[in-house]
């Protein structure tokens, strides 16, 4: 008769900070998508205006440039997407992109990872107790191919490749979240710098990137705390630390509204440039974790998961071959 199974075995977890990240994620006010059309809407009135007093020559105020448009039989957006055409598509990008539809996949993932620390995960485990007082070469196997390596690295490795998975959605969910901030950033001053243009010594404008690096701060503190799983992770193992242009500021200035508003294209194609540099490293740190566990499971080196070690004249089980005594009794 077997044994009684014994208390179940504590799980070993992986034991990265994901609330560390999610915390810097959520630090990140992201405007709404109307305060960015708001920001849009007042980049397109600027510049418009600033364009018409160059061209009589007079300090139009908004009321003015827009019913020069209106007698002109246009409107003020349209004649500036006339000069400019390419304003609404380089600034949209920015926000094209929903950051919230993040959050459902990550709540999946932390699902999995919180089932893989319940207790039916130590149930399973609980069944080496069940199998100490058996001896014989099937035996052995179980338990040093198959059992040891699940309990002591195979749960924590699936929880951390879980949660190098969660960490790059952290990051990818920063990035939004800040190119946000900046690209309004970026429009607030150009308003200010379009509008003194009729002044004897324009304003000029720094702009500094909050995005420089968001990605490599999330990732940093999920870092924290994390356990090895025998195999290197390619975000939370390597970091992200050549995932910058090493461009944390941007300037805006002009003697006209030409020269301005080519200094904001610069700008935002700057912080574009930026968000591309994070999210190719992101996805370059997860195609070396996909090499690394490819690698791992054609090898069999049981980091991942527990491993068959083939021995002659052992009977496999999953066939519904019937071991003879000699390979598992009591």
């Amino acid at each position: 008769m077997r044994q009684e199974a014994e208390t179940p075995t504590p799980i070993r977890e992986a034991a990265y900070s994901l609330s560390s990240g999610l915390h810097k994620v959520l630090s990140i006010a992201a405007p709404s998508d109307g305060e960015m059309e708001s920001a849009l809407a007042g980049l397109i009135a600027a510049a418009g205006t600033a364009r018409l007093s160059e061209m009589f020559d007079e300090d139009y105020e908004l009321e003015d440039a827009e019913t020069f448009a209106s007698v002109a039989g246009s409107d003020l957006t349209s004649l500036v997407l006339e000069w400019w055409s390419w304003i609404p598509s380089t600034f949209r990008y920015f926000y094209e992109r929903d950051y919230t539809l993040t959050e459902a996949a990550m709540e999946q993932l932390t699902s999995a990872v919180d089932e893989l620390k319940s207790s039916r995960m130590a149930a399973l485990l609980s069944v080496g107790s069940a199998v100490d007082d058996w001896h014989g070469d099937a035996r052995d196997a179980f338990r040093d191919s198959w059992l040891g390596p699940l309990e002591y690295s195979g749960i924590g490795a699936q929880q951390s490749l879980l949660l190098e998975l969660h960490a790059a959605m952290l990051a990818y969910d920063a990035i939004l979240r800040q190119a946000r901030i900046d690209a309004r950033e970026i429009a607030v001053e150009a308003v200010k710098v379009l509008d003194s243009l009729t002044e004897s010594n324009p304003d000029e404008a720094k702009v500094l990137l909050g995005i420089a690096g968001v990605a490599v701060a999330v990732v940093t503190a999920v870092q924290t705390g994390g356990t090895s799983i025998g195999i290197t992770l390619g975000l939370l193992g390597a970091g992200l630390a050549a995932s910058t242009t090493a461009i944390d500021a941007v300037n805006l200035s002009g003697d006209t509204s030409d020269d301005v508003m080519a200094s904001v294209k610069a700008a935002f194609d700057a912080l574009k440039n930026e968000m591309l540099a994070q999210e190719r490293a992101i996805a370059e740190a997860l195609a070396r974790t996909q090499e690394e566990v490819d690698g791992d499971l054609r090898r069999g080196g049981g980091n991942l998961l527990p491993t068959e070690v083939y021995k002659p004249g052992t009977v496999d089980l999953t066939t519904g071959a019937v071991p003879p005594s000699d390979q598992f009794q009591r």
